[in-house]
């Protein structure tokens, strides 16, 4: 939990580190940290939900503290590599232009070469090219990004309208690969305690 809240602590465009979790146990290591948890998540949230139910309740309970917020930032301590000077990125460039923005590293699969697998075994390409002349060779496709995880800004009245992190036009703040590992695994946990050591 430190490596996500120690650098929200760190920027100065953050105006509160808010902790939203289920746990009074978690609840009081993010206190230790020195993150704010003015309440707990109520039991149906603590299940595996979309991101922005989470962020819905969290802007509600603060509303109800007298609490109201242009952006908010959404960091997660599965993606622990984030820096604090990437987090006032993803704040500074939500403006007029863009809506919210999102960290992301390049992509090692190319949508071009993705396929969906009928309960026949048939192959079908999602994007329904031939993989042929250029398409066939890996090296010649665009440079495709996908989110990592690692951060998100939102405008908070378009969150609550669209219900969605990301919508509208969004910034996309690249990372590498190296440090956009995403733990849901074991494996991915030892990957990170390998590359933290």
């Amino acid at each position: 939990m430190d490596y996500a809240v120690q650098p929200a602590l760190d920027c100065k465009k953050i105006d509160r580190v808010v902790v939203s979790t289920d746990s009074e146990e978690y609840a009081e290591i993010a206190r230790g940290l020195g993150a704010d948890v003015p309440f707990l998540r109520p039991p149906p949230l603590g299940e595996d939900v979309p991101t922005e139910d989470v962020l819905l309740h969290v802007l509600d309970e603060m509303r109800k503290m007298g609490h109201r917020y242009d952006i908010i930032v959404t960091l997660q301590c599965t993606t622990p590599f984030l820096k604090s000077e990437e987090i006032e990125t993803l704040v500074s460039v939500i403006n007029q232009y863009f809506d919210c923005s999102a960290t992301v590293c390049e992509s090692s699969e190319k949508p071009e070469w993705m396929f969906t697998r009928s309960e026949f075994g048939e192959l079908s390409n999602i994007m329904n090219v031939d993989l042929k002349g250029d398409v066939g060779v890996r090296q010649t496709l665009p440079t495709r990004y996908r989110l990592n995880g690692a951060g998100y800004a939102s405008k908070v009245e378009q969150l609550i309208q669209r219900k969605q992190i990301i919508m509208g036009k969004c910034f996309g703040l690249v990372m590498s690969k190296e440090r956009s590992v995403d733990i849901d695994s074991e494996l991915d946990f030892k990957i990170v305690e390998m590359l933290m050591s």
